[in-house]
This record gives structure tokens, sequence and C-alpha cells, in this order.
């Protein structure tokens, strides 16, 4: 028996198990919470409050229960386990690999704390509207045709909303010191000799301060990072994307810049000053340049480079659109691609609109 409350204005699920979980018990969530989804959009959070997890009563209520986890995960920003059982580290600990929505234990005692955790919004976090369509199509379904792919490559069985929520949530983590970045377990390495599942592709720079590993808080074989200072397209990262989608097929793919990045300002000198620096790093510095020909020149300094980041992260987005491969891509409906800025100042990343 589940008892359940759905807070309405500040789009909240509470629910209490009570004795051993029924398969009725799911059928009700759902009808209660489904409406609400359709009619207003995805709930903030999830609250269980329980004092021991009370099992189910049959086998048909696993598999309901288990439905409705996989129907509806990815439509909660935020999970908080109130309880004070053991188990609940357990759970928050396996929760977080199979679901999007982060995911955080509280005390009995702090019921209220948890709500509060729920309506706390990162401070990475831009209101207001969605990403705009920087979207090569849209999210990956399972109707798709499946394409051939190398030995020892399996695709993503994330969608790449899915993937982009768990990159936000990390970086969450990440910001609140919560970071779960996981030491070398042997049992993990034996697993990833069987291949790799690459949830999302990051174009990234080479600055030593961005380890886009330890800011999204991703452990061994779930992100597939290229990294080049600025960022740049080349002929040789365009073979490590084209890898990414025709191999490992990751649904999500982010260009990450970030603030105060030296190549944006030696590209910024060069375009003011004119070429300035040693033949190769020119060569890369001037590979920059188109995207910044709108740069207003008349802005400060420091205006001018943050401008010229996030000028420089969208001419890249807009290189992978132009190969065949982005076109195919979003002709085929199995992936988007997003930019995003990583503040180093603050370690929020900012996704771009």
């Amino acid at each position: 028996m589940i008892e359940h409350s759905l807070d309405t204005t500040n789009a909240i699920l509470h629910i209490q198990p009570k004795s051993s979980l029924e398969k009725a018990d799911f059928e009700q969530l759902a009808k209660a919470v489904d409406p609400f989804i359709s009619g207003t959009g995805d709930l903030a959070g999830l609250i269980i409050e329980t004092p021991a997890f009370p099992g189910w009563s049959s086998f048909g209520a696993f598999v309901a229960h288990m439905r409705f986890v996989k129907d509806h995960h990815r439509h909660i920003r935020k999970v908080a386990l109130v309880t004070d059982s053991a188990l609940g580290n357990i759970a928050e600990h396996l929760g977080s690999h199979f679901i999007s929505a982060e995911i955080k234990r509280f005390p009995s005692s702090e019921l209220d704390a948890a709500g509060q955790w729920i309506l706390q919004k990162s401070p990475c976090e831009n209101p207001g509207t969605p990403p705009a369509d920087s979207a090569l199509s849209p999210p990956r379904t399972d109707g798709d045709t499946p394409r051939p792919s190398m030995s020892l490559h399996t695709e993503s069985t994330l969608s790449a909303d899915e993937a982009l929520l768990r990159l936000k949530a990390g970086n969450e983590r990440f910001l609140a010191g919560t970071a779960r970045f996981p030491t070398m377990q042997t049992e993990i390495l034996a697993d990833l000799v069987k291949g790799q599942q690459p949830y999302a592709t990051i174009l990234a720079c080479s600055d030593s301060r961005v380890p886009p590993e330890l800011i999204f808080d991703a452990g061994f074989g779930e992100l597939f990072i290229i990294r080049v200072a600025g960022n740049v397209m080349s002929p040789e990262i365009a073979g490590s994307l084209q890898y990414a989608g025709r191999h490992l097929r990751t649904p999500l793919f982010v260009v990450l810049g970030h603030t105060n990045c030296g190549a944006i300002g030696a590209a910024i000198d060069t375009k003011l000053h004119g070429p300035r620096q040693h033949s190769r790093i020119q060569l890369l510095v001037d590979s920059m340049l188109p995207g910044l020909a709108d740069l207003d020149p008349q802005l400060t300094p420091e205006a001018m480079l943050a401008h010229g980041v996030e000028a420089n992260v969208r001419w890249s987005m807009r290189q992978i659109l132009e190969t065949p491969e982005g076109r195919e891509r979003k002709a085929d409906g199995s992936m988007k691609l997003i930019g995003a800025i990583y503040e180093i100042e603050t370690g929020c990343v900012r996704f771009l609109d």
C-alpha cells in the first residue's frame, strides 16, 4: 500500500509506502501523475518517505514497479529518499546508475529539507525557455533502425534528452561537493573490456582546468571525449566525431567551451592586430576567425572574450551540422547537438539556448 499526495504548485509527488507494495499502487500513482505531466510538464521532484522498504506483495507488483520507474523516471528531475534505513545509501548509489533523476538521501527528521532541496535550482540553470533547436533532430526512439557497429561497441540505451539530464545532474553534484567520481574498481574495468556505451560525446578544450569527466561527475565508459585547444573543428576532430556517431551511436553531442579561454584570446588578438602566434598555433587560431566575424571591437576586453567564447562554440556546432555525418544524423533523427560554456570561476556548466 502506498499513500501519495501531489503538490501541483511545486510539482512534487510525495509517496509513503505503508505495507507490501501492490500492483494497484503503481496504477494509482500513474493515474495521479500522468495527467499532470501531460498537461504542465515534468515533476520537479519525488519524495519517497519510508522507515524501511516494505517489499512487494507479488512478482506482478515488482513488474509494475519496474514499469512505473521505466515510464516515469525521465520526467522527474530530483528524487529525495527520506529514510533512516541503511538501504537508503545503497538505493541512492544504485539508483543513480539507472535513472536520469538526481538522487539524494535525507534522514527521516529532515523531510522539510528534502522538499527545499527539490525546489532549489542549480546556479547554472537558465530559467524560462528550454534549449533551442540547436538539436540535429529529435531524440532517438526504440523504433529507429540500428546501424551496423564495430565489435566491442554497443549503442547507449539513453535518449538525447535523458543524456542531457544526466550531464546536468552530474554538474549539480560537482557543484554541491557530492560528486561520486569512482576510484579504480577492477569489476568496472573488467566489464569495460566487453565494450563501451558512452551516452554523450563531448568536444571540449584541452585546458587543464576543464576536465569533462570531473565537471559532469561521470564514470569510466560514460563519456566519449575529444579535446583540442579552442574546441575547434579539423579533419581529425571530424573523424573522431564520425566514429562516435557511426560506431558508438551516442545520442547527445556537446560542444563545450569555457570562460577565460586562451585560444579565444589569441584569436581575438589576431582579429584585431593580425597574426602574432607561432606557425602551428596560428593555424589553429585562424580556424576560429570565421566564428568571430561579428564580434564587436568596441566591447571591453572582458566582454569581447566572453562573447568570443560563445561565438566559437556556435561556430564549431555549425561546422558539425554542415558535415555529411551531421546532415545524415539530422535526417534520420538519431542525435542532438547542443553547446555549453563551463564557468571556471564557479564550476557551473551553462547550456546554450
